[in-house]
């Protein structure tokens, strides 16, 4: 099991959005946190895949928000994470951990996407490891 970190604290990059939503932080959510709806109150928060209930994932949050508005990225290529690990398709899970992604499922198993291969610059042919978001 291996905690996926961010490249930068706090900075992923949205390459191309088919279908988010934006609603409003219960919690402070990080930068590319999977992210749920609270029941409670219908806001987004964290989530984990410790149990049902809390890997309910709705998508990758798109900023950090201690606030307000937020939109979250439920399909789309998202770019940010240390993913040189891991090989292409590649399947990321929801961690434990809340509001973080692992390279193995959790207690309940949320995959959120998979590693893809995007070409990174006009010139060449190297690809760069990206987040295929898939929920």
């Amino acid at each position: 099991m291996a905690v996926i970190n961010l490249v930068t604290a706090n900075t992923v990059r949205v390459v191309e959005s088919w279908q988010q939503v934006t609603g409003v932080v219960d919690e402070t959510v990080d930068a590319g946190a999977p992210a749920r709806l609270a029941t409670a109150d219908g806001r987004i928060t964290n989530s984990n895949g410790s149990s049902a209930a809390e890997g309910r994932t709705l998508g990758l949050a798109a900023r950090r928000a201690t606030s307000g508005a937020l939109t979250i990225i439920k399909k789309g290529i998202m770019d940010g994470w240390d993913l040189d690990a891991l090989a292409y398709d590649a399947p990321v899970y929801v961690s434990n951990t809340d509001g973080r992604l692992d390279t193995v499922a959790g207690t309940v198993s949320v995959i959120v996407g998979r590693v893809i291969g995007v070409k990174a610059g006009v010139q060449g042919s190297a690809l760069q490891k990206m987040l295929l978001i898939d929920l």
